[in-house]
């Protein structure tokens, strides 16, 4: 099926619809910048 254009209106709903999630996250992303992230020597 062909996809029309994207409206405002379904933006709107769009973030109606989803709730941020990082910071659910938030640890793993704290705990792989510990084990790889970058590191002045």
């Amino acid at each position: 099926p062909e996809v029309g254009p994207i409206l405002g209106e379904d933006v709107e709903l769009a973030l109606r619809n989803t709730r941020p999630s990082a910071h659910l996250h938030a640890h793993r992303y704290e705990q792989f910048n510990k084990d790889y992230g970058s590191h002045v020597l």
